[in-house]
């Protein structure tokens, strides 16, 4: 038998892979007491969590979060955050509510131009779909306009 010959290409392309968000879970964070949150890149859409005059940052800078963080996920236009006190923090684009908090616009005004009312940083309110005492949020992910939060029952 004779080996067949492998065809070789001699044109290059070049594959674009889609990007890979990583979170790590809880159990595997031993830091459980948390810490600062650093931020480093484009800011475009506040998603680093600095204000937002502030375009870009080579160099890190500490993100001010009232709580030490445990877990962080990021999506291409918002962060996501987890404190040691099962409380969820969010920053950046809040297009199709993906930071999980109300913006001050309307959707009827929802002009690309006018941003101006939004905070892109804050607190997000869980208390009408769970209970702080009986549950603990074990793993969040920011996806590309989504937000996912899984809390110790399964929800």
């Amino acid at each position: 038998m004779t080996r067949s010959k492998r065809l070789t290409n001699t044109k290059r392309q070049t594959v674009r892979r889609k990007p890979t968000y990583l979170s790590v879970p809880l159990n595997v964070n031993t830091n459980t007491k948390g810490g600062q949150v650093l931020a480093v890149g484009e800011n475009g859409m506040t998603q680093l969590g600095l204000k937002s005059s502030i375009d870009q940052r080579k160099n890190p800078q500490p993100v001010l979060i009232p709580e030490p963080i445990i877990q962080i996920a990021a999506g291409p236009l918002h962060t996501v955050c987890l404190t040691n006190q099962n409380n969820i923090y969010t920053f950046g684009c809040n297009d199709e509510h993906a930071l999980g908090r109300p913006d001050d616009n309307n959707d009827e005004n929802d002009d690309d131009e006018d941003h101006g009312n939004i905070d892109p940083f804050g607190e997000v309110d869980l208390s009408q779909v769970m209970n702080a005492d009986d549950e603990k949020i074990t793993q969040i992910v920011a996806g590309d306009s989504h937000t996912l939060i899984l809390s110790n029952i399964g929800k």
